[in-house]
């Protein structure tokens, strides 16, 4: 409980926006007013008005599957209950549960990481994870010394923020321009790529993680892809329509005729990876499904 409280407390000073986890928390309070709130008469009422919110929660976090896995769950045993009393009770209590098994994935996650950081080596991180900088940081303070190599990840500067939270909580960090990168890959031992999705046969990464990933695999460094296991999602024709859209953006005094685009992920084949570290343990990529299957069928 004291891990939990710990992280509970983190992402409380995290800006909500800035920080997935952050949103799924708030998804769930949000819910959980929500059916507080609600006046359904019969228990079918309350199934219909509950399924409307969560779809359109999970929309407004574009289908992630993190966010309709957990709630897949959550609602699962909900309206076999006797009556809508029932039902609700049952629901809040879910709710709670939800929230600490959340908060214990983290914890996890980050314990798994902080036994793979080298003792005076150096990490190489893709930017704006907050599971991945709590493990980073929490091994520091654990006197563990390594150093830290972030670059900038235009466009959405992922890189510069967790450069700033990161060296603000005592780490050295090296920071590095993206057309870097292969420079700043040199002095890695390990890779940590912040991960969005899970599926048989890719993950989903910030941009410049498939780059990355084929750099380190021609060079043997390790890369780890780090995510929750309620990430993971088999529906790849909508995970490679989202590949399609693109983010866009401005740079000042450019001509009408320059479009500046950038991906909004890229698709990391598991054949580049050296593992994937989740709430679960850390496995070989080909033993993911597996394990998953295993440990959590309702995924399925």
């Amino acid at each position: 409980m004291k891990i939990v409280r710990s992280v509970s407390a983190k992402l409380s000073r995290v800006p909500l926006h800035s920080c997935r986890e952050s949103l799924v928390l708030h998804s769930l309070k949000t819910f959980a007013n929500f059916v507080r709130r609600d006046s359904s008469k019969t228990l079918a009422e309350f199934s219909d008005a509950c399924h409307n919110a969560v779809d359109l929660l999970v929309a407004s976090r574009h289908s992630d599957p993190l966010f309709r896995n957990l709630y897949k769950i959550l609602l699962s045993d909900v309206f076999s209950q006797q009556n809508i009393s029932r039902a609700k009770t049952k629901l809040l209590l879910n709710i709670g549960d939800a929230e600490r098994s959340f908060l214990q994935s983290i914890a996890k996650i980050s314990s798994f990481i902080e036994k793979k950081v080298p003792r005076g080596g150096n990490v190489f991180v893709t930017g704006g994870d907050f599971i991945v900088n709590n493990a980073l940081i929490s091994s520091f303070n654990k006197k563990r010394r390594f150093g830290v190599l972030i670059c900038e990840e235009r466009s959405t500067l992922s890189g510069r923020k967790s450069a700033e939270v990161l060296s603000n909580s005592g780490l050295s960090v090296n920071f590095y321009p993206d057309n870097s990168l292969s420079y700043a890959l040199f002095s890695a031992d390990i890779v940590f790529l912040r991960t969005f999705v899970l599926t048989g046969d890719f993950v989903v990464s910030s941009p410049g993680s498939l780059l990355v990933a084929e750099i380190c695999n021609s060079r043997g460094i390790p890369v780890y892809a780090v995510a929750p296991v309620l990430s993971y999602d088999d529906d790849y024709s909508l995970i490679k329509s989202l590949h399609n859209g693109t983010l866009s953006g401005f740079f000042s005094g450019r001509s009408k005729n320059i479009v500046v685009r950038s991906p909004a992920f890229d698709l990391v084949p598991g054949g580049l990876l050296t593992g994937v570290i989740t709430d679960i343990g850390i496995f070989p990529f080909d033993a993911l499904y597996n394990e998953l299957s295993r440990s959590v069928p309702e995924l399925f």
